[in-house]
């Protein structure tokens, strides 16, 4: 196996692609973001679905640090389902509605827990305490889960029982793989920079079959499958910034569907898969939660800025 020597000026290419897309400041060169507590700038961001399509979960540091909230599809009500001093991040439903996976420092280190759908009957499922802040992924049954975990140089990719009795890793090599997402068909799609720049590839959950889906100068990443496991949706810099495409999940036809100045990521699936959500700083300069139909039409923001949060 090939040997990778990480070099400062890649890690410091990783930290400007999650500082650019989230407008998070980053600290420690891990990954671990800075909300700014204090900090006038409202962000929310890396919204998912859940699976009957009626409500939307995503990250927010409205009330001073990140947490995990809850809000219907049409952006109306709001409540906090986490409510606690420390980072809460990288949430997901599983696929019956049930529960909530996320990515926490409330043990004092980033592991990942799963709580119910109202924030109750909270589990720790992992204790290794270097899990990425990147949104782990069910498989399609809710019995494993894949994340990415590691040193802040390099991360790679672990399938855990879904009680976090039995771990397996899926790559061994000296590269940022992240951002996993779990097909129906068995195929994990994630983000890694093995070829030089970031870029998206798919593995089977034996570790094997890796195929590179992407291969562009600028960075690709998140890629989200959709619910038939045919297409995936991902951000892309190729046309100067942040934005959302589609492809086929063969790598073909890659479609933008954002076409905007702005930066646009995390897109996440509607579970009939006629919708996208996703972050954007197109609004007011600040980090909004937005929908769209799955061809780019009628784009609409769920969140509220903070002139809207004052006047309530």
């Amino acid at each position: 196996m090939k040997t990778y020597q990480y070099s400062n000026a890649k890690l410091f290419i990783m930290m400007a692609l999650i500082a650019s897309l989230c407008a998070f400041k980053i600290r420690d060169k891990n990954f671990e973001f800075d909300w700014m507590k204090g900090d006038v700038v409202v962000r929310n961001v890396f919204p998912y679905w859940s699976p009957d399509g009626s409500q939307i979960i995503f990250i927010s540091n409205r009330d001073g640090n990140p947490e995990i909230y809850l809000t219907d599809k049409a952006g109306i009500h709001l409540h906090n389902l986490t409510n606690n001093a420390s980072m809460d991040l990288g949430s997901v439903w599983s696929n019956d509605g049930s529960e909530i996976l996320f990515v926490s420092t409330r043990g004092g280190k980033k592991d990942l827990y799963v709580m119910d759908q109202y924030g109750e009957d909270l589990i720790q499922i992992t204790t290794r305490g270097d899990v990425m802040t990147s949104a782990p992924s069910w498989s399609p049954d809710d019995s494993h889960i894949v994340f990415a975990a590691g040193p802040r140089s390099a991360s790679d990719l672990f399938i855990i029982d879904a009680n976090g009795k039995s771990e397996f890793r899926l790559t061994r090599d000296e590269y940022l793989n992240s951002m996993p997402s779990w097909s129906t068909n068995d195929l994990i799609a994630f983000m890694s920079d093995r070829n030089g720049n970031f870029d998206v590839f798919t593995v089977g959950t034996d570790g094997k079959d890796l195929t590179q889906l992407t291969n562009n100068p600028s960075e690709d990443g998140m890629p989200r499958w959709s619910p038939d496991g045919e297409r995936l949706a991902f951000f892309s810099r190729r046309d100067g910034n942040f934005e959302i495409y589609l492809m086929n999940s063969d790598g073909s036809h890659k479609t933008n569907l954002t076409k905007t100045s702005s930066n646009d990521g995390a897109p996440a699936w509607s579970p009939d898969g006629k919708k996208i959500t996703f972050h954007s700083d197109r609004f007011q300069q600040e980090q909004h939660i937005f929908t769209m139909n799955s061809d780019g039409s009628k784009v609409k923001r769920l969140t509220l800025s903070i002139e809207e949060i004052s006047s309530r």
